[in-house]
């Protein structure tokens, strides 16, 4: 025997005189088995026996299985993309919210403590590992053993004298050894008296110390009255702390400061009537108090409890010490209030447990994108949030809104719960749904109209609970509602977090619309990049240029091309390119962090341009660091930048000069007081006694007449008032800049400066005048150029801001929509081979055979889906057709007539008007056809029963206009500005609905050939789009051709 598996075998095998054959693993098909033999004369029978079967693929071997499959793992892939992408945005705009914050609260502290370090009455040095002084900062008012300029560079020995250095010295190797902070205090002898001070030392892991010298003169002096007087009262009276002392034995109060009146709000004269047991939120607090005190002597910053005389409570940081007061056993107490601090902590406490609770919340949200699940593991969340809650429950509006339905529930052990609906004015779920505002109940049996009702026991014993409305862009969805038993069991933090909860709620359930939602061809946004008024720039870590926007190419007179693939160096100054790799560290460094910086760069032409660029570092998939730059133009700003440093240094050297001259010698005065350009004023009380011609020149008075004038008199209304409190003759130096009236009327201003003298064996004053009216002026003129500037620049940085969100969202989009096309690409090839098998089936079953028309409907579906790749792939990646030249008219007929079978089997007409030409017209002529055949299409469905569609084209001004008009009922205004977006379809519930890219289509080919597609609608009377294309100019200007009736 002989046998073969025809589809299987290559060749006959040879079985001898065996009688069986074995096959495995045989793929789904159709097979031939054939077996042939020969006699013992090895004759064959070439005809042999043959059998016929066929293997049927399990439902997971088959295509449309692959193809569903791949379809909903792209699906599953592309929604945790978007929510992962909206779960980062987020994030991001927390976090920068929280750098915002924090940024302010450093700057408001570094402040704080520059003004305290300038109000401490203390000298601080910095000393070497060798003991040399290396820095210096005194107090205003501190006084010094020597001048600060011969500290630095000295050694301690060389400065104080060698007993005081060498117990300082001994103080500092202590604290080196010991790792404390070591005191000393010692004396100096000064000029007429002996100075006290107090060092604290501290050394530094460098071997450094720190010094911090206080003058204590004051306070020794002040221990020694102490020691003479009753000087605690007044230590008490003054100290900046609330102080008690109370008897030990039984806790009278015998002594407070005004400090403990003020922080307990009591008046001074009844405190020795309160008791301090009474002041204990827990009075056995004091008690345990009392027996640390007994056995360590004292306490310090003990955090206790306190209660005021009007029941109200509050925190204080206390310190305790053990002492003789009036010859019995008493207890100094120190209290310092720090209730902000127990508040920040519980609210930092209630933060952590929020963002806990919503992380668990974003956990499900990734987890899975079932509605139910969703819903549920929110549920779950916020019961592990809010311990309080017995039961909880979602409830969404119904598709009518007018009931509300329960969709997930915990706690709960009745079924019927999840079948519960209520009425809009039913409960308190309905009551919150209704007035879009959350609410804490604290007993819904006190209020009739939020009395839980109906049969079932569980929803009736519920007395409190904490709602919150589900609001998704300005819409209410529905309620969350967290429930319990026992009435006024929730606080505002419960409600705060419920509220966060509803908002993830909100958006689980706008998760299907997200799905529904396609982003904008490629092409669109990459033009959105290039034509943007800012310069993009794209360099890896060595400073190579990746990609380059058009308008940031055109700007520095480069084409892209030129610039990508070269070192980004060549744009820049040469003086800065040092500066530029220094920053392209920088940036890497601090990722991902935005830099600023403003450099020079060199046009092709070689004209200089100023930049601000706002860089940020982000690392690609691949590992590979890129480094994303905007760029603007601040050549103006620096411009203005330079004149305003011209101005002020020409203001300071008119200063200088001016401070020079009133420095002169008095033996000098009267020769450069004749020849000075600033008036000179010398009077006693308000009368004048000499003046200079400058002065003369100022006021406009003469010599003599000013001599006999009081000098308040030549002062404006409005500076008199200041001149008569200084006008004794007694002023000490001072300077002002005053106005005047001049003798001709006019106001002006003069830089006075006053200073006493000797003039003529009598007090007087010297006062010189420096005219400033053009400084103020021009003063004026450079605040309203500075304010003018900062607006301008703030405006700009919301600019640049705004640009480079808009350029990441573009990225998103453009790296989604190729994602989309790429998915779209990968269904052609199952698609391509159902066909095929399709049509081989179609030709193995005769017409007759019962299951035959569903190979039709089979060819018909997989051209559907073939359409619906087509239209995804043109969406995404638009064909580029060459122009040709074509006769307009005939093309539009032919599309016209291709139509003219749906439009009679819809009973519309079609009217055509187009003109004549003669002449053909270059365009992508296939482009043009889809477009009007789109057009067409919808609006023939769109037309009622015998009405019309109307195509009329003209050709003016060098472009090809195109409208097609239908009676339809028109497009509403609400939706008006989605008709052009991707899958975006008002035929859904008609039989003619379809995916909605027709629009989307037409006006991606539109753009394409740098063209314009509008429409224009009013209810009731139909729609009418305009589609407006640019043709090629032949250098002739072309008349206008129209059609010889209006579509109208």
């Amino acid at each position: 025997f002989r046998y073969r598996l025809e589809g299987y075998d290559a060749g006959w095998i040879e079985a001898g005189t065996r009688r069986t054959a074995y096959y495995t693993n045989l793929a789904p098909g159709n097979y031939r088995f054939r077996v042939i033999a020969c006699n013992e004369n090895n004759v064959w029978n070439e005809a042999g026996a043959s059998l016929r079967f066929a293997i049927a693929p399990h439902f997971y071997q088959t295509g449309w299985f692959a193809l569903l499959a791949g379809l909903v793992l792209s699906l599953m892939v592309y929604g945790g993309y978007r929510w992962r992408l909206h779960h980062l945005e987020v994030k991001q705009t927390r976090l920068e919210q929280l750098i915002t914050e924090r940024t302010a609260q450093l700057r408001a502290s570094d402040a704080k403590n520059k003004a305290i370090l300038q109000a401490l009455p203390d000298a601080i040095f910095r000393l070497s590992r060798q003991r040399t002084f290396l820095e210096f900062f005194a107090a205003p008012h501190f006084k010094t053993y020597t001048s600060p300029q011969e500290f630095l560079g000295k050694s301690i020995t060389d400065i104080l004298p060698a007993p005081i250095a060498r117990m300082i010295n001994q103080a500092i190797d202590r604290a080196r050894q010991t790792g404390q902070m070591q005191v000393v205090d010692y004396e100096l002898p000064t000029a007429g008296q002996v100075l006290h001070f107090e060092a604290y030392l501290v050394s530094s892991e460098n071997e450094e110390t720190l010094a911090i010298v206080r003058d204590i003169t004051a306070r020794k002096l002040a221990e020694k009255t102490v020691r003479e007087f009753e000087a605690f009262r007044l230590i008490a009276e003054a100290s900046p702390i609330a102080m008690t002392v109370t008897r030990w034995s039984d806790g009278a109060i015998l002594f407070a400061n005004q400090h403990v009146a003020r922080l307990l709000a009591v008046p001074r004269e009844k405190m020795t009537a309160l008791h301090s047991l009474s002041l204990y939120d827990n009075p056995q607090e004091r008690t345990k108090l009392l027996e640390i005190i007994a056995r360590a002597g004292s306490i310090h910053n003990q955090e206790v409890k306190l209660r005021r005389p009007d029941g109200t409570s509050f925190w204080v940081l206390a310190s305790c010490q053990r002492l003789e007061f009036n010859g019995e056993p008493a207890l100094l107490s120190g209290y310092y209030d720090i209730s902000a601090r127990k508040q920040a902590e519980e609210l930092l406490e209630r933060y952590a447990r929020t963002q806990t609770a919503l992380v668990l919340a974003n956990k499900a949200l990734l987890r899975t994108l079932d509605l139910d699940g969703l819903l549920r593991q929110i549920l779950r969340a916020a019961q592990e949030a809010v311990p309080a809650a017995e039961k909880g429950a979602i409830l969404l509006w119904e598709a009518n809104r007018r009931r509300l339905k329960v969709r997930s529930t915990f706690g709960y052990q009745d079924p019927r719960v999840a079948q519960l609906t209520f009425a809009a004015a039913e409960g308190h779920a309905a009551y919150v749904a209704g007035s879009r505002q959350p609410m804490i109940i604290v007993d819904n049996h006190a209020d009739a109209a939020l009395r839980s009702a109906g049969e079932i026991a569980e929803v009736r014993a519920l007395r409190s609970a904490v709602v919150a409305p589900l609001i998704l862009r300005e819409e209410v969805l529905g309620v969350l509602s967290l429930e319990a038993t026992r009435p006024a069991v929730f606080h505002e933090s419960d409600l705060e977090l419920l509220v966060a909860f509803a908002g993830q709620a909100a958006l689980a359930i706008d998760n299907a619309r997200l799905h529904r939602q396609v982003l904008a061809s490629e092409e669109r946004y990459r033009a959105l990049f290039d034509d943007n008024p800012s310069m993009y720039f794209t360099i890896d870590a060595q400073g190579t240029v990746l990609s380059v926007n058009r308008y940031g190419a055109e700007e520095l007179g480069y084409r892209a091309e030129e610039l990508v693939g070269s070192s980004v160096l060549q744009v820049f100054h040469p003086e800065d390119r040092q500066a530029v790799l220094q920053q392209v560290q920088l940036c890497l460094q601090t990722s991902p962090r935005t830099s600023y910086w403003e450099l020079r760069k060199i046009r092709k032409d070689g004209s200089l341009l100023w930049v601000g660029e706002f860089a940020r570092a982000l690392q690609s998939p691949a590992g590979e660091w890129l480094i994303l730059i905007v760029c603007e133009d601040i050549t103006g700003r620096k411009q203005a930048e330079r004149e305003i440093r011209r101005l002020n240094e020409e203001l300071e050297h008119r200063v200088a000069a001016r401070t020079r001259a009133l420095q002169e010698s008095e033996t000098k005065f009267r020769t450069l007081a004749e020849m000075a350009t600033a008036g000179i004023f010398i009077f006693r009380g308000e009368q004048v006694r000499y003046v200079n011609p400058a002065a003369e020149r100022i006021t406009g008075y003469a010599h003599e007449e000013l001599l006999q004038m009081n000098f308040r008199h030549l002062m404006h209304p409005d500076f008199q008032v200041e001149c008569s409190a200084h006008g004794n003759g007694e002023l000490p130096q001072a300077r002002h800049e005053l106005r005047i009236l001049a003798k001709d009327g006019h106001a002006k201003w003069i830089d006075f400066t006053t200073s006493p003298i000797d003039y003529q064996g009598e007090a007087a004053v010297l006062g010189t005048a420096l005219d400033i009216t053009d400084r103020k002026r021009l003063e004026e003129q450079l605040h309203d150029y500075m304010e003018d500037l900062e607006r301008l620049v703030e405006q700009r940085t919301v600019r640049i801001k705004e640009l480079e969100r808009q350029r990441i969202e573009t990225e998103k989009l453009a790296a989604t929509g190729r994602m989309a096309a790429r998915i779209a690409h990968e269904i052609n090839n199952p698609l391509g081979i159902i066909q095929t098998a399709c049509q081989l089936v179609s030709r193995a079953v005769p017409p007759g055979h019962r299951h035959y028309h569903h190979l039709g409907t089979i060819h018909k579906e997989i051209d559907r889906i073939a359409q619906i790749v087509r239209q995804m792939l043109d969406l995404h990646r638009p064909h580029r057709e060459a122009p040709r030249a074509f006769h307009v008219e005939e093309t539009i007929g032919e599309i016209v007539a291709l139509m003219q079978p749906k439009a009679q089997e819809s009973r519309v007409q079609l009217r055509l008007d187009v003109p004549h030409t003669g002449a053909p017209i270059t365009l992508p002529e296939n482009q043009l056809r889809q477009v009007l055949y789109n057009l067409l299409l919808n609006a023939v469905e769109a037309s009622p029963a015998g009405g019309e569609v109307c195509v009329q084209v003209e050709i003016a001004a060098n472009r090809l206009l195109l409208a097609v008009r239908d009676r339809g009922a028109g497009i509403p205004e609400e939706i008006g500005s989605r008709v052009f977006e991707p899958f975006f379809t008002t035929k859904n519930k008609s039989a003619t609905g379809g995916l909605g890219l027709g629009l989307a289509i037409c006006k991606s080919l539109v753009e394409s050939m740098n063209g314009v597609i509008a429409f224009d609608s009013r209810s009731g009377q139909g729609t009418t789009f305009r589609v407006s294309v640019p043709l090629p100019s032949r250098g002739e200007t072309h008349e206008r051709i129209g059609p010889n009736t209006d579509c109208r």
